[in-house]
């Protein structure tokens, strides 16, 4: 079996947003960070999480307009 090291596989800078900042944001921020998941902060803590899953689940199911659409509404939590 191939042994790695925790640090080789893990992120050590992770990314935090809002929980009212909107898709659309955190998408982009995903996107240009090369990232499949953002934690979700509230007053330093996290409350969730939103996966690229989270997006696709919702988009399947519901709509596609993120522009308006706060993370709180997809993210799954508790973390």
């Amino acid at each position: 079996m191939l042994k790695r090291r925790l640090k080789e596989v893990l992120t050590p800078n992770v990314i935090s947003v809002s929980p009212t900042t909107t898709v659309s944001q955190a998408m982009q921020m995903m996107r240009s960070k090369h990232i499949s998941c953002i934690v979700v902060l509230e007053e330093n803590q996290p409350i969730g999480i939103l996966t690229e899953r989270n997006i696709v689940w919702f988009t399947a199911q519901r709509r596609v307009d993120f522009e308006d659409c706060e993370i709180r509404e997809l993210m799954s939590s508790p973390v």
